[in-house]
């Protein structure tokens, strides 16, 4: 079980919000593009405009994760090898998603205008109608707030 655990054996910025990582065990270099996931949280917000801080990416942990020197409540910024190894294999498998930019990289990233429900799943490729059923489902739950 401990095996499974993807470690982080090199890692270091390669440009604006993307870093080349390389896990123990493998031979390849992944360049990943974290601009997707800067932009949509609060709690990596600060690496969006400091190139010199996301530049301090170290090796946390023996190669657990990753992190940032940041300061949040429950210490520095970081992220897992597993989200890191996850984050590989979507980039992988969805090129050309990412030379769209969808997905990876969201539309405030981009400079484009933000798209909010059904628009935003039919602007990213995904199944439009999975998103009506999202809304209506939330719909629901604003109606009956304490249970169906």
């Amino acid at each position: 079980m401990i095996s499974d655990i993807p470690m982080v054996k090199k890692v270091r910025p390669t440009g604006a919000r993307k870093v080349r990582v390389r896990f123990a065990g493998d031979r390849r270099e992944y360049v990943l593009d974290l601009t997707g996931l800067i932009a949509r949280s609060r709690h990596f917000a600060p690496l969006m405009e400091d190139a010199d801080t996301f530049a301090k990416i170290d090796i946390i942990d023996d190669g657990l994760g990753v992190a940032w020197p940041v300061e949040t409540k429950w210490g520095h910024l970081d992220l897992s090898g597993s989200t890191l190894r996850r984050m590989a294999e979507e980039q992988l498998q969805q090129p050309e998603r990412q030379l769209r930019g969808s997905g990876s990289q969201p539309a405030r990233a981009r400079g484009g205008p933000r798209l909010k429900g059904t628009r935003w799943y039919a602007a990213s490729g995904l199944d439009v109608g999975l998103a009506g059923f999202h809304d209506e489902g939330t719909r629901l739950v604003r109606q009956q707030p304490f249970g169906l």
